[in-house]
């Protein structure tokens, strides 16, 4: 019995060993090929997205929809330049590497890069996907900003929302109500701006608190 069990360890460290070396030898493979394959299809890709910018950077939007209309691609109003011509060349099956793309190409021509330019400025920012990601970051940011710029902007206090009153905050006739506030440890929260067609009703229900 003592012998059966020795033999079963014996067994499960020989397989383990051999499951080391096999993760070992791919890790190997997937090392080499990200230094090889991988590397030179992501340089190709970043030369044709610099031809593809070319072409975007050198055409008007109207050139653009008609060559997408000619080619059997969707075109709307908010058919953006650079969306075309991201499906002009990677085709419209992948439709989130073509908005990858896309605000690649936008981000480019937003800094004035040549076409010559492109590929080594993706490899520095990090790859498509980590431009599509910061330009993302950047507009949130932007909106941000024009939030806090409201805020600021807005000194008078319309109305304070007392913390001792019960009551429901009126909705426009789409179901929304916003409001822009500064708690007020005193008398709970003044309300500086309303952007809400029924403000003026939120702010009757606070008339024993109104701020004049």
């Amino acid at each position: 019995m003592k012998g059966d069990i020795e033999m079963n360890a014996i067994v499960r460290n020989t397989s383990r060993t051999s499951m080391i070396n096999k993760f070992a030898e791919l890790e190997k493979e997937r090392i080499e090929w990200e230094s090889n394959e991988q590397k030179a299809a992501h340089e190709r890709l970043y030369q044709i997205i610099a031809r593809t910018y070319k072409l975007y950077d050198g055409a008007t939007l109207a050139d653009i929809k008609a060559v997408a209309a000619k080619g059997k691609i969707k075109v709307t109003k908010a058919t953006t330049g650079a969306l075309l011509a991201a499906k002009l060349v990677f085709g419209n099956e992948d439709t989130k590497r073509n908005s990858a793309i896309s605000k690649v190409l936008k981000a480019a021509k937003a800094q004035k890069l040549t076409a010559e330019e492109v590929p080594d400025w993706i490899k520095k920012n990090g790859g498509i996907e980590r431009i599509r990601l910061n330009k993302q970051r950047a507009k949130n940011i932007s909106k941000a900003q024009n939030g806090r710029s409201i805020a600021r902007s807005e000194t008078a206090v319309k109305y304070t929302i007392s913390a001792e009153m019960n009551f429901e905050i009126p909705l426009d006739d789409e179901g929304f109500s916003v409001l822009l506030c500064r708690k007020n440890p005193e008398r709970g929260h003044d309300v500086f701006y309303a952007l809400n067609d029924k403000s003026a009703e939120l702010g009757s229900n606070c008339h024993q608190t109104l701020c004049h």
